[in-house]
């Protein structure tokens, strides 16, 4: 109410003119199947006592309330549950296994799942996110890149929007790029931004330069972006394509 109390369920309250009254209903939100409620809401009306074990849902088993986060990082994979059922909050951590971070998320979920007393039948859902990629970028630890781009833009990825994160520093360097000029190959073929296609794709080029990255440099990963292929990317699957005599056994 207005005033800040918190009647009982059950009880009998007399509510004097002028009060504010909030309603909440039972099944945490209003009438409907309780299937496709949220079911931490029906936890907590439950914990409450708004509703019983089997009012919403007619004596079925409630489904899982549970929710697990994980965060992979570079050294730690953490994770935390939150049961708003049983009022219950774990943390773990476990060291990350780089070969398949996975691993780690899988090893983690089941040691925080014994640790709470909970089955995976327990669990709502499980979210995680990581910093490895950005690790990997700062670091520049990953893969040896190749990259197909459009000819006349191999240097857009070094150009950038030509905007300096310290605009008075006359001698800044800029970070290298991720993938060094030599290993940048241009190809014919151009769409334009409707899509529109105004120069076939070179497929002979697209084979020459991969098995000149591949066999030459001894490229790890190849990437392949294509101008204006957010409006049609038939060109970049074409170069796939066209790539995968020239790359055996990769991926």
């Amino acid at each position: 109410m207005s005033d800040g109390t918190r009647p009982h369920p059950k009880s009998r309250t007399t509510i004097d003119p002028g009060t504010r009254l909030v309603m909440r209903y039972a099944g945490g939100g209003g009438y409907g199947p309780a299937s496709a409620r949220d079911p931490a809401a029906l936890a907590a009306d439950l914990r409450d006592g708004y509703i019983t074990d089997a009012s919403p849902y007619g004596g079925a088993e409630m489904p899982g309330t549970a929710r697990i986060g994980v965060d992979v990082g570079g050294t730690f994979t953490d994770l935390v549950l939150h049961d708003p059922q049983r009022d219950a909050v774990h943390t773990g951590k476990l060291l990350t296994t780089p070969d398949d971070p996975s691993r780690a998320i899988i090893e983690g979920t089941q040691r925080i799942l014994r640790e709470a007393g909970l089955t995976p039948a327990d669990l709502h859902s499980i979210v995680h996110g990581t910093t490895l990629v950005t690790n990997t970028v700062i670091e520049r630890t990953g893969a040896k890149v190749g990259l197909l781009t459009t000819a006349g833009f191999r240097d857009s990825i070094e150009i950038g929007r030509e905007i300096r994160y310290d605009l008075y520093d006359l001698f800044l360097e800029a970070p290298p790029t991720l993938v060094p000029r030599h290993l940048r190959r241009e190809i014919p073929g151009r769409l334009d931004a409707d899509g529109v296609e105004l120069l076939a794709l070179d497929e002979i080029a697209v084979a020459r330069e991969v098995t000149d990255l591949v066999e030459g440099e001894r490229i790890e990963a190849l990437a392949i972006g294509f101008l204006h292929s957010y409006r049609d990317p038939r060109h970049e699957r074409r170069a796939g394509r066209s790539s995968a005599p020239c790359i055996p056994g990769w991926r």
